[in-house]
């Protein structure tokens, strides 16, 4: 099935602006580290608006030394999904609402995509000319963003780009080449990539202050081919990068013992078998360490959905959870609130 959306319109463009802009006025604010929810109807109130159908998305900005970052945001859901692509790709401008002294878009602001297709589960974007006006030392970061953002959504396998419906198989202003479809297979942040050619790529997170402030910021790194796929994640966590990067291993790192690999089960639940140095308590994991080992987990394997841990011979709680099985999805970190 292939679903076309043309955001030429101006009419349907006043009407998602009407609906997205009201959301992100006033001055924005990062969490430090994660934040925890339990709302599952995304309710936001900013301004007097309240959106009672959110949704939370991400979108990769850029540091001022140019490490690309997740975000995650609150915009209003959608009954179609190319709508939803529409309003993240919007928010990589320079110009973006949430755009400020500690992040800066990708994509210039007089950018405009002109229309979104999705074949099966490959999303072509179709921008105007004034793609090529990024800025040149992004470039890498330019396409991981867009990877990144746009294959957040399930429907969506693979990534195309266009300039008035002509396919790039170079980016415009340093000829970096592009496959015919782009995945995550490109990685993150890889112009830090560390680690021997024939060694497996994993992306893991690190920690970057910036203002006072904690983000997690991914980097894809090389580590050994191991048996166990989550394995060869959790080895990556402990990979130390040049102290030109600034970004450094989180403390929260060396409570992380995993004892027993699991694989994923037939629920998409991964059970993991972890020492006592992630208890919190007698009879909870500390949610810190369950948090941090799981969004490497999660970025790493997009079929996880639910996650629990075992310690002692034990199924134990998470702190600051409702349930011992934890829901990848409530597992939130870098937002921006209003």
């Amino acid at each position: 099935m292939k679903l076309t959306f043309n955001f030429t319109n101006k009419r349907l463009l006043k009407r998602i602006l009407a609906v997205s802009l009201p959301v992100f006025v006033v001055g924005a604010s990062i969490t430090t580290y994660l934040v925890k929810t339990n709302n599952n109807n995304g309710e936001l109130v900013n301004n007097n608006i309240t959106i009672s159908n959110g949704v939370k998305r991400q979108i990769y900005l850029a540091t001022n030394d140019n490490l690309l970052t997740p975000v995650t945001v609150t915009i209003e859901k959608k009954e179609q999904i190319l709508d939803e692509i529409k309003d993240v790709i919007n928010l990589l401008k320079e110009d973006s609402s949430f755009t400020h002294k500690d992040f800066k878009g990708v994509l210039s602001k007089d950018c405009e995509l002109i229309n979104a297709t999705l074949d099966a589960d490959n999303l072509t974007l179709n921008f105007n000319q004034n793609f090529k006006n990024y800025d040149a030392k992004l470039e890498s970061r330019v396409i991981e963003s867009l990877v990144w953002t746009s294959l957040q959504f399930d429907d969506v396998k693979s990534l195309k780009l266009q300039i008035e419906e002509n396919d790039l198989t170079h980016m415009p202003l340093n000829n970096t080449p592009l496959p015919v479809s782009l995945n995550k297979t490109i990685g993150i942040n890889s112009h830090l990539m560390v680690g021997k050619p024939n060694q497996r790529s994993v992306n893991v997170f690190y920690e970057k202050k910036i203002n006072d402030n904690s983000y997690y910021v991914p980097v894809s790194v090389k580590v050994d081919d191991l048996d166990n796929d989550y394995e060869e994640i959790v080895k990556g966590i402990d990979i130390k990068l040049p102290i030109y990067t600034s970004l450094t291993i989180p403390s929260i790192s060396k409570k992380i013992e995993v004892l027993q690999y699991n694989e994923l089960d037939d629920n998409n639940n991964l059970n993991l078998t972890l020492s006592s140095k992630a208890l919190y308590d007698e009879k909870t994991i500390d949610n810190k360490v369950f948090d941090y080992l799981v969004m490497n987990l999660m970025f790493n394997d997009e079929n996880i959905e639910t996650v629990s841990a075992t310690v002692n011979d034990e199924v134990l709680a998470v702190s600051g959870y409702d349930n011992s099985v934890v829901e990848v999805s409530s597992i939130i970190f870098n937002e921006i609130k209003a």
